[in-house]
Formats: structure tokens, C-alpha cells, sequence
């Protein structure tokens, strides 16, 4: 007699910008950390924080520019289009400029 073992799978659900998606949780520990959090545990699976799983989330994936206007708030212009992958997001979010400020088809820097 064989002494394989049958493995489970839970899944947990979480949104993303495309939906809510399908994750699979393959150990006691992945369940108990996506139970404490699913935000929290799906921005570690993607190398980014849960700060910026929300961004990624609440700009519909478009990373913004890092600029400030006239009144000193953050610009919230994108600066290229969608990211469909937290962590390009993560890298890219307030890390450039757009035209605006001075970024790619800009004629002047508003930096």
C-alpha cells in the first residue's frame, strides 16, 4: 500500500483591477495569514505593501506621477497606462512625472 498523500487546496477570493480573482492557499499558514488579511497577504505574494495594493486598487491599476500642483497637493495624473501587475505598479507609482511636471512629451520641467 502506498503512503501518498491526498493534498487540499482552500481558496480564497480577493479583488483585483480586473475582478475578483481566484487564489489558491496551499498551507495551514497560508490560510490563517489570508484569513487575518487577504489584502495584506495578496500585496506579499506580489512584493508590495498593502499602502500599495490600495493604490494599485484606487487608480485602477495606473501608476501616478510623482508631481505636486500649485496648492501643494499630489498630482494625480497617470504617467503611462495601466500596470496589470501590482508589483510594476508598486515600482512605478509616484516614481515619474508626466507631461505636466515635466515628464515624457513635456516641453518644459514643472519638477
Amino acid at each position: 500500500m502506498s503512503d501518498a498523500r491526498i493534498h487540499t487546496w482552500t481558496v480564497g477570493y480577493v479583488t483585483t483591477i480586473w475582478g475578483v480573482v481566484e487564489m489558491s492557499l496551499n498551507t495551514p499558514e497560508e490560510i490563517e495569514e489570508f484569513r487575518a488579511g487577504p489584502e495584506a497577504f495578496y500585496a506579499r505574494r506580489h512584493s508590495a505593501t498593502v499602502e500599495q495594493y490600495r493604490a494599485w486598487i484606487d487608480t485602477d491599476g495606473r501608476p501616478r506621477c510623482a508631481g505636486h500642483t500649485r496648492k501643494g497637493n499630489r498630482c494625480a495624473n497617470p504617467i503611462s497606462g495601466p500596470a496589470r501587475d501590482l508589483a510594476v505598479h508598486a515600482r512605478l507609482d509616484r516614481s515619474e512625472y508626466c507631461a505636466i511636471h515635466g515628464g515624457p512629451e513635456s516641453t518644459t520641467d514643472r519638477r
